[in-house]
């Protein structure tokens, strides 16, 4: 079996290229043989892979996201791989736990993540979601339909719930409080998302430490 993981992200030289260098420093320095992991960004001047960025050619914008993840999805059809996980900077990824994971889940019309609903439709919540190659082929054959706005998981989630896929629920453990220290050892996904970002960059760090203990 063989996963891409896919990180939405921004260098933007403050917050987000300090949540870049954490992920690299910490879950991403462990190599997980099956597991590659490509770091998506906008503001190109081609579309392009050059190491591990995959690159589009648009503004760095919230209404851009979506775009960004249809050019990941095209760049990397050709390749040989057994699903994509979606996630974003803000994220810690255990990408051995991932891959356990995904071993007994099914490798055709496969959408999973945290459920949302978004006008009536369910989605896999964009920090952290996972499709099965058939899925990147069916929303690159339906990209046309795709109702890009503010939301793009949630987007998605309309086109793909449209297409008759459901969403299979995903496990993660959220950090949105700074008190919060009795973090589990046995997530694959983390989302830190407190109101100091400077703490949940640091909390990759703690988590990193306390998954090598």
């Amino acid at each position: 079996m063989k996963v891409i993981v896919l990180v939405l992200t921004y260098l933007d030289g403050g917050v987000y290229s300090n949540f870049y260098q954490k992920q690299n420093e910490t879950w991403n320095s462990i190599d997980v043989e099956g597991v590659d992991v490509f770091f998506n960004i906008n503001g190109g001047s081609n579309k392009e892979i050059k190491d591990h960025f995959i690159i589009n050619d648009l503004p760095e914008t919230v209404p851009n996201e979506g775009y960004k993840i249809i050019n990941c999805f095209e760049k990397t059809l050709d390749w040989d791989y057994d699903y994509i996980y979606h996630t974003n900077s803000s994220s810690y990824i255990d990408k051995e736990l991932l891959y356990n994971w995904l071993l007994d889940k099914p490798r055709e019309n496969f959408y999973s993540g945290v459920i949302g609903n978004y006008q009536g439709h369910q989605f896999g919540s964009g920090c952290g979601f996972t499709i099965s190659k058939d899925v990147v082929k069916l929303i690159l054959d339906n990209q046309n339909d795709w109702e890009h706005g503010l939301s793009d998981d949630a987007t998605l989630g309309v086109l793909l719930s449209k297409l008759g896929l459901k969403v299979f629920p995903a496990p993660r453990y959220e950090i949105t409080s700074i008190g919060d220290y009795n973090i589990p050892k046995d997530y694959f996904h983390y989302r830190l998302k407190t109101k100091d970002r400077n703490f949940d960059s640091e909390n990759m760090s703690k988590i990193f430490n306390l998954k090598k203990s």
